[in-house]
């Protein structure tokens, strides 16, 4: 008995082993085969062209790349996560984990006069010129695999996997697709970005507008909480309505407040879901910022820091990493005015569920909250510029549901719907942001999403806190009340700001001064 529970345990460590060789990424320096995000492959990074492409399998024990004879000119090689089957991948993303071996691919940069230039996924090469196949097929039944041209022109410096259907990467091309279409391999020939800055416009306005809680998915569902389901597609309906309300008001900035990703095992793919979203302000060529929700993280590949820094090099982008406190996407995007500092607007992390301890075993049950480390970074950071301003975070303050202010007559300070009247559960756990900022004479409202039902602005302790409401199909409503952007208009250089709110047929509710 007792050497069978010996084998017993060998056998379970060496399964656990395998099981991290095979489902954990491996970060840090490039040695070998890397498993991970490489930092150079996102949309507008600056990167080297790549040399060689195969296909490596990974199962139980570990990776297995056939690789092409050495080159001493490039670089290591390097995994793409996703695999090259849509159901591991949902299963990754979803689960963390697959019961079955993997293919992968792999490239590895060059410094080299010969290069990659051209890059297919096929079941034959094609007629035209030499091409190179990748040393494993990409599926066997039916056959697949991945074909690539070398020469000294128009180099090819990235890949992606897009999974369902979804728009590449911007700046990535399709280069051949599964016969279910359900996996296909884009390309980048380019990596230029062109840079973003924020400026006042001669009138002296600034104009943002905000899309809280979009929950997009790899793969489009029906619409929740409308009253005809089968006329309406959450995807489609929802980018529809963006579309109209970026025509109608032509926004100097779009700011994503959270839970652009719905988590909950259906947003598996980062990259196959981002560039939904993103397309249609990425097209019209304007700037944008976004801030995590709690959602956001919950199934994929990256981390939130990834996930981040993923949007940070999109075009157009002012999302930033942020600095080494707590969360990631702590930062503040300055408006010019002739060049010279005249309006602030600034993004926290508010996390997702804080993790149980011993002391407060239960607390994971409840939001996160802005920690005292940011809080510092934005006072600090805040009083040595103290221009007026607007901070956004995802997951409300508890003293959003305080007591209202009221004016000289008596009237509540508000305008808009609140439906969500009673969730101090569903707030940040803890206080203390609320506080900071009503030290801070600069920051003249506090935004948030997360309530999809909440669309309402209140004065609240002399501070205006305002609710994007629901902007998605994709995402829980009520029937009968409307999906909505809300947008703020910065009049008199930053002295004045008045918001209101677009409905899906393009109509105007909702006007309010705040400021």
């Amino acid at each position: 008995m007792r050497i069978l529970l010996v084998i017993w345990a060998a056998a379970a460590v060496v399964q656990y082993a395998a099981l991290r060789t095979m489902l954990l990424p491996h970060r840090g320096p490039h040695k070998g085969p890397h498993v991970g995000v490489d930092a150079d492959d996102y949309p507008c990074a600056d990167a080297l062209p790549l040399g060689d492409i195969t296909v490596g399998v990974c199962g139980w024990l570990g990776c297995s790349v056939a690789e092409p004879a050495a080159d001493p000119e490039a670089g290591p090689w390097v995994r793409i996560d996703q695999p090259l089957d849509a159901h591991a991948a949902e299963k990754l993303g979803a689960h963390k984990r697959v019961w079955k071996s993997t293919r992968h691919l792999y490239y590895r940069r060059t410094r080299g006069r010969r290069y990659v230039t051209d890059v297919r996924l096929a079941a034959t090469a094609p007629a035209d010129g030499t091409w190179h196949e990748a040393a494993a097929r990409v599926q066997d039944d039916p056959s697949l695999g991945v074909y690539y041209k070398r020469g000294s022109d128009d180099a090819v410096t990235g890949l992606a996997l897009v999974y369902g259907g979804n728009p590449p990467l911007p700046g990535y091309v399709a280069v051949g697709a599964t016969p279910d279409a359900r996996v296909t391999l884009t390309a980048r020939h380019s990596s230029s970005c062109p840079p973003s800055t924020l400026s006042f416009g001669s009138d002296g306005t600034f104009k943002v507008l905000q899309l809280a809680d979009l929950h997009f998915s790899v793969d489009e569902h029906a619409c929740r909480d409308v009253a005809d389901v089968a006329q309406c597609r959450a995807h489609t309906d929802t980018l529809a309505a963006v579309e109209r309300w970026l025509d109608i008001e032509k926004p100097d900035m779009v700011v994503f407040t959270g839970d652009q990703l719905n988590g909950q095992r259906t947003s598996w793919d980062e990259q196959s879901v981002v560039p939904l979203w993103l397309d249609p302000v990425v097209r019209r060529k304007i700037p944008w910022a976004a801030v995590l929700g709690n959602h956001d993280s919950e199934s994929g590949f990256l981390t939130r820091h990834e996930q981040v820094a993923l949007l940070a090099r999109y075009p157009y982008s002012m999302t930033r990493v942020g600095p080494a406190v707590t969360g990631a996407g702590n930062y503040d995007v300055r408006v010019l005015r002739n060049g010279t500092h005249a309006f602030t607007l600034w993004f926290l992390d508010s996390g997702a569920h804080p993790r149980p301890n011993i002391l407060r075993p239960l607390e994971s049950l409840r939001y996160d909250w802005v920690r005292t480390d940011q809080i510092e970074w934005l006072s600090e950071t805040h009083n040595r510029s103290p221009q007026p301003g607007m901070l956004f975070v995802h997951i409300p303050v508890p003293e959003a549901f305080s007591r209202v202010d009221r004016d000289e007559n008596g009237a509540a300070l508000m305008k808009g719907v609140r439906l969500e009247r009673f969730h101090r559960l569903g707030a940040q756990a803890r206080a203390g942001l609320f506080d900071a900022v009503r030290r801070l004479s600069g920051i003249r409202v506090l935004v948030h999403g997360h309530m999809h039902n909440n669309a309402d602005c209140r004065r609240i302790q002399g501070v205006w806190i305002c609710f994007g409401g629901g902007a998605s199909y994709a995402a829980y409503g009520l029937v009968g009340l409307d999906r909505r952007c809300r947008v703020y208009e910065v009049s008199d250089y930053g002295q004045r700001i008045t918001s209101w709110q677009r409905l899906p047929d393009g109509s105007k509710v909702e006007e309010v001064v705040l400021v």
